[in-house]
């Protein structure tokens, strides 16, 4: 048997449930964190936010990516579409976790295809913000180290692109200090990955000044 909705929230899924595409761009607008709900709470909960977030209206995608807390959608986004609008305000989205395709671990198979679609302007507005820091590029400097490393999976032209856009990401030209650090490990990792950055970085510009 389906939990009873409070009367509060009935009134505000069926509004939802009809609401024009301008409706939905103001509901988004005004949304507040607490107003947002869990998915899996109730059957008409998932159903209707479902049919808000495959809405294919423009507006209600950029007011989703701009209002809507998840940062999924847009990682979902930037996957599916093409619109450089669109895709300019997915790549300001903030996770709640390290940057977008980020989880604890490392980054998401998904973040390949992201990679191989961007161009060098998502590139360089994706690895120059302030979410990607040491600790999220470990596994992008390891890639000549460990064989499971979703980078190695990328041309290596690619790579080298991409590490001279890190260099105008103003997180990585600090070198760790311990006393930042409650983890002796995190700083030992983030230590390696800094030396790492800039001896590829130091590598890559001497071969370019040579072709």
């Amino acid at each position: 048997m389906e939990k009873k909705l409070p009367k509060k929230l009935e009134d505000e899924l069926d509004f939802l449930e009809k609401a024009s595409n301008d409706e939905l761009c103001e509901y988004l607008k005004n949304l507040k964190k607490e107003n947002t709900y869990n998915l899996e709470y109730h059957p008409k909960i998932k159903k209707i936010f479902t049919k808000i977030f495959n809405n294919k209206n423009k507006n209600v995608k950029l007011a989703l990516i701009k209002y809507y807390p998840d940062s999924q959608l847009a990682e979902r986004f930037l996957l599916e579409s093409s619109d450089k609008e669109l895709r300019e305000e997915c790549l300001k989205k903030k996770a709640f976790f390290g940057p977008l395709f980020y989880k604890i671990g490392g980054y998401k198979e998904e973040f390949l295809q992201f990679l191989k679609k961007a161009s060098n302007e998502e590139l360089y507005s994706y690895f120059t913000n302030s979410a990607v820091d040491l600790n999220s590029l470990q596994e992008f400097f390891e890639r000549d180290e460990d064989e499971t490393s979703l980078f190695t999976n990328i041309s290596d032209k690619l790579y080298r692109n991409i590490v001279l856009i890190i260099e105008d990401n103003p997180d990585v030209h600090k070198e760790p200090d311990l006393a930042d650090y409650e983890d002796g490990y995190r700083f030992y990792i983030d230590g390696k990955t800094f030396k790492k950055f800039h001896q590829e970085l130091k590598i890559i510009k001497k071969i370019r000044s040579l072709e």
